[in-house]
């Protein structure tokens, strides 16, 4: 197994994900993300905490997502990859659109909204752009689904704020 190869098999055990979890937590950063976009030779984006409300257990329930910003609103894009069903968080956000988000250290109520017709279109451009494996996991996925993009907005108003390098 090469180093590349352990790391995101670390990475996706409950220990890794810890470790990811309470270095964006703490710090604003992800050393996952880090790796994985110099390994791409894409920009370092820094990531959010979202937290949504289980949709059957009631359970609060956070993960580390990659966001970007458009027009002042935090984007996020359910691709898992490309698997044939969108991740839990999105089908959490679709029951429930009120969620918790952290973007750097600030944290922030946020509901969220599916991006459709021409917002949609051009969010998807903007994020194939960015991170063009977005459209080889559309390409997976294709036959089973629309990878989800939702657009985060705060609850009161404001503008998401980028900190800095992002």
């Amino acid at each position: 197994m090469t180093m590349t190869q352990s790391l995101f098999a670390f990475m996706a055990t409950a220990p890794g994900q810890k470790l990811e979890y309470l270095s964006v937590d703490w710090f604003g950063y992800s050393p996952m993300t880090r790796f994985y976009t110099r390994m791409n030779g894409l920009e370092y984006n820094h990531p959010l905490l979202l937290t949504t409300v289980g949709r059957k257990t009631g359970k609060h329930i956070t993960v580390v997502l990659p966001w970007f910003e458009i027009d002042g609103k935090a984007v996020i894009c359910g691709s898992v990859g490309g698997r044939p069903t969108d991740p839990a968080w999105a089908l959490n956000l679709r029951k429930n659109p009120r969620a918790q988000a952290q973007i750097y250290r600030e944290k922030m109520t946020i509901r969220a909204r599916l991006a459709e017709g021409p917002e949609r279109a051009a969010c998807w451009d903007y994020l194939v752009r960015r991170v063009p494996d977005y459209a080889i996991y559309q390409q997976r996925a294709k036959e089973h689904r629309v990878l989800p993009v939702f657009i985060l907005e705060r609850e009161d108003g404001k503008r998401v704020v980028r900190g800095n390098g992002h």
